[in-house]
């Protein structure tokens, strides 16, 4: 499902529970009221806009959510949250009215109950009714694992049926030869082929996929429908055609307007956290012995060092202490870091190494030098990060969160790879509204 038509339905289904609520209170708890669209306009708007803006921020509007009924759930609370917290401000502020708690909870409820139901109506939906049927063109180990992957992670519009080659394994069906690949596609009602890389592919494959074209199926990548349906890039389908269709799309025109918004919205953060800056330093001083900021080599753009500069959140480490990934419950960490590491407050420094160029608002971010080298030597590709400069947020960061291992490494290089690939001013500025759910939710922080 599209995510704008996703967003209209939980447009529709928030303006209902405003009304259902409007009805609730005038037909059982205060007769003759009416709190509704038409008797106070603006309350109600308001809150089907803080509605609409939180489910966007939220990420409920992608597709690949649905079937996640935890994640659904914890979003549409805040979806709920956000309605009632509308239609207060704009009584308070707009219509100069006080409004009731019971309104605001039944408002906050109904919201949050309506945008969770229909996802759950049309997940089951998705689970019993017809999907996209796959199937994947050969049988080498990359094949296995994208055939592997795509059964274990059920997806809401896509079914993988099976190989067409010679299965090595119980888990994936062989559906047939590479050389029957139509009449094996027909037996088993195949819609989509997907090839996973062409570098492997020998003359067989080839004239495989032109029957399969010929006969009317349809073709995509592996690579293609990944980005299109997780908005990632997973390593094993990295090849020299994707590289190069990489290196055409780096935009310089597009670089320089980027910097000019990383310009103008890093002079906003410094100036907000000059503001913050007296008492943080008193707290972070009397919180623990140290330094108040905290610097450390980190690898940007070009694979060129720099340093970065953060409010410290962690003991002082020992002279030539080796560098390592932070730990969830990691017992370095100060009481007052854990709070500043997961409001974020932490990274505002990294304003100024925006200004310097060294870093921009949106990218992947960066990793110290001997976690950098160590991950480039087990992680094909990891390098390509470094095209583009590191961020202070970015995709795999509201995407994924921390990465404290090469496994979880390799799948937020995944998200990173997709960045690099298909970042825009437009991208940039839908990762850095999400980035506030993020920090509100305590996404990703270590």
């Amino acid at each position: 499902m599209p995510p704008a038509l996703i967003l209209l339905l939980d447009a529709s289904f928030i303006a209902l529970a405003v009304e259902l609520t409007a009805w609730i209170l005038g037909t059982f708890l205060y007769p003759g009221a009416d709190v509704g669209f038409r008797g106070v306009t603006v309350s109600a708007t308001a809150g089907l806009l803080g509605g609409i803006a939180t489910s966007y921020l939220t990420g409920l509007h992608q597709s690949s959510l649905v079937l996640r009924r935890k994640e659904v759930a914890l979003r549409s609370l805040f979806v709920g949250v956000a309605t009632a917290l509308g239609v207060l401000l704009a009584s308070h502020f707009v219509w100069y009215q006080a409004v009731g708690r019971t309104m605001l909870l039944l408002v906050g409820a109904t919201s949050a109950l309506s945008v969770f139901a229909w996802r759950i109506v049309y997940g089951r939906y998705l689970v019993r009714g017809p999907r996209v049927r796959v199937a994947v063109l050969g049988d080498g180990p990359l094949e296995h694992d994208l055939a592997t992957t795509m059964q274990e992670d059920r997806h809401p519009q896509y079914e993988m049926v099976g190989l067409l080659g010679s299965s090595k394994t119980t888990d994936v069906e062989a559906l047939g030869t590479i050389e029957e690949a139509v009449d094996a596609c027909v037996r088993n009602r195949i819609n989509v082929v997907t090839v996973v890389g062409s570098s492997q592919m020998g003359p067989e494959h080839h004239l495989a996929l032109a029957q399969l074209r010929v006969h009317g199926f349809e073709l995509r990548t592996a690579e293609a429908m990944f980005m299109a349906l997780e908005q990632r890039v997973p390593v094993e389908m990295v090849d020299e055609r994707w590289l190069l269709n990489l290196f055409e799309q780096l935009d310089q025109t597009r670089d320089r307007v980027k910097r000019m918004v990383d310009v103008c919205v890093s002079l906003i953060g410094l100036a907000v956290f000059a503001v913050m800056f007296p008492a943080l330093f008193v707290l972070v001083r009397l919180d623990s012995p140290g330094p108040f900021f905290y610097t450390q080599e980190r690898v940007g753009l070009g694979n060129r060092v720099f340093r970065i500069y953060k409010v410290r959140t962690m003991r002082v480490a020992p002279a030539h202490a080796d560098e390592q990934w932070a730990k969830s419950g990691d017992d370095r960490m100060t009481r007052l870091g854990r709070f500043l590491r997961r409001s974020r407050i932490d990274e505002m420094p990294q304003f100024w190494n925006v200004l310097r160029g060294d870093m921009s608002i949106v990218g992947p971010r960066p990793e110290q030098p001997t976690i950098a080298a160590e991950l480039e030597r087990t992680i094909s590709y990891f390098s390509y990060r470094h095209l583009v400069k590191p961020g202070i947020t970015g995709w795999a960061q509201i995407n994924h969160g921390y990465a404290a291992s090469v496994d979880e490494s390799r799948t937020k290089l995944s998200y990173d790879l997709y960045y690099v690939r298909h970042h825009t001013l437009a991208l940039d500025l839908d990762i850095m509204l999400r980035t506030f759910f993020v920090m509100l939710a305590r996404i990703g922080s270590r």
